[in-house]
């Protein structure tokens, strides 16, 4: 059995998803469909390499890239060590975005799973939530990841590039192409242009709303993904329990205090990317 050649290792909400669904279109590649985040690094490590193995192909065949995207990775200190471990030859993705944009997405997911309503508003999450401020703090993140790997292993994608404008996705694919050694005249361009779902709406009724997400993390915690997957394809908890009272949108005073806040870690960034982030503004 195959173990993944390359892992999209974050951020978390910084465009994962929608570099997931085009790899798993695309014909020389295989990346698992009904576990996007396989989270074997972080959350199931104890269930050892044959657990592991079982999300990927028993041989490789024709796919030049086989992989899986777990964004929480590039966060977890453990990871790195169980990673080097394992697959210590592996390529990683990672997908930066403004970290308040993002901070912001991570504070809409979280009415989801009902967390989002213990905050008065994003300000109050960024201060209170155990990980919302830190998971933007890429410099200290990335710098243990080069700590520990060849930098010549890692892709950085910057989700503000990742658009539907032609020349766009071009460099965008080019780029993932030649990182993963596959074709890049074989992405869908009309898949490409196609938004991934995102969590605007409050939920309708938020207990009810818990429930469905919790009873949907235990199938995945039981390995019954394939049932999970059809409830969130289905799309059943956003049609029935969402209601049409958005979650507030990010301020521009918002977004100014707690970029400054980050100012620190972007400078650092800059140094380590050797590449201005002047267009986080």
């Amino acid at each position: 059995m195959t173990l993944p050649d390359f892992i999209g290792i974050g951020v978390q909400k910084g465009g994962t998803s929608w570099l997931h669904r085009q790899l798993l279109e695309h014909p020389e590649v295989f990346v698992p469909e009904t576990r996007k985040e396989v989270h074997f690094f972080d959350w199931y490590y104890d269930r050892g390499l044959n657990w592991y193995k079982k999300w990927f192909p028993k041989e490789k065949g024709n796919y030049k890239a086989i992989g899986e995207f777990t964004p929480r990775y590039i966060y977890d200190e453990h990871c790195l060590k169980h990673i080097k471990r394992d697959l210590p030859k592996a390529k990683f993705i990672i997908i930066l975005r403004h970290p308040v944009k993002r901070a912001h997405s991570h504070y809409q997911m979280t009415f989801q799973s009902g967390e989002g309503f213990k905050y008065r508003d994003f300000d109050h999450f960024m201060e209170k939530h155990e990980h919302a401020f830190n998971r933007g703090l890429y410099a200290q993140q990335i710098k243990r990841w080069f700590d520990t790997f060849d930098k010549k292993q890692f892709l950085i994608l910057f989700s503000e590039e990742l658009s539907d404008k032609d020349e766009n996705l071009e460099k965008t694919f080019g780029t993932v192409g030649s990182f993963l050694g596959i074709n890049p005249a074989f992405f869908d361009r009309t898949l490409a242009t196609k938004r991934v779902g995102k969590a605007r709406a409050l939920p309708r009724f938020p207990w009810l709303f818990k429930i469905a997400q919790n009873a949907r993390q235990k199938l995945k915690n039981w390995d019954m993904d394939h049932i999970a997957y059809i409830f969130k394809k289905i799309g059943i908890t956003r049609q029935l329990f969402n209601s049409k009272k958005e979650i507030p949108s990010l301020t521009d005073e918002q977004n100014a205090k707690w970029l400054e806040a980050y100012q620190g870690d972007i400078k650092e960034l800059e140094k380590i990317l050797e590449r201005s982030f002047s267009n986080w503004t």
